[in-house]
């Protein structure tokens, strides 16, 4: 699945076509790069976006500001395919699937930034970061039994780690579909055979 580029890196009204390309370049390299290796250099992040290094700090000042520029674009990514996914249409297993399907290949870079100490730290740029997560909450919620008391918290961040592990999975070598369909079996049956199975 082709991720779309979100609307703020399209209508920004500051930057011309070509740097609005760049830019959105440098951002897909960073979403590239950085969950792979979370220390990789500005330089590395220029490699990947295949522009030098000083057009990459015509961008961004320095790794704190494209930090913060990649959590608000991944941010949109994010919300235009939760979205995309109709998370309040249909049976709430089948909303389920299609927002693992739409998260899927943010994955990596969303648990990336959620660990990143800049987004944990500036209150600010966290709360922005997590705008948009109240239909994926919504969701989950309608999903889970009502009598279980797990928090949410705990199982909107369940979520998003199985939908990294479903990424790690096909990266070696499994089916998306098959991916998917392990993330779906985690989340409703758990691991364990329990006693009542």
């Amino acid at each position: 699945m082709a991720l779309q580029e979100p609307e703020s890196e399209q209508s920004n009204p500051q930057l011309s076509a070509a740097m609005r390309r760049t830019r959105t370049a440098i951002l897909d390299a960073a979403l590239a790069v950085l969950p792979v290796n979370p220390k990789a250099s500005l330089s590395d992040i220029a490699e990947k976006a295949d522009v030098g290094r000083s057009t990459l700090h015509r961008h961004f000042n320095d790794r704190t500001d494209l930090v913060r520029a990649l959590a608000l674009y991944v941010r949109d990514l994010s919300n235009v395919a939760i979205d995309r996914a109709e998370p309040e249409v249909g049976t709430p297993l089948a909303a389920i699937r299609r927002l693992v399907d739409g998260q899927f290949d943010l994955g990596p870079i969303l648990v990336f930034l959620h660990e990143d100490p800049l987004v944990r730290t500036d209150p600010e740029l966290h709360e922005q970061f997590g705008v948009g997560e109240d239909k994926l909450i919504m969701a989950i919620t309608r999903a889970a039994d009502p009598a279980d008391p797990t928090p949410t918290a705990w199982r909107l961040r369940v979520f998003w780690e199985l939908v990294r592990l479903g990424s790690d999975f096909t990266a070696n070598g499994a089916a998306r579909h098959e991916a998917i369909d392990a993330i779906m079996y985690t989340l409703t049956h758990g691991m364990a055979a329990g006693e009542s199975r």
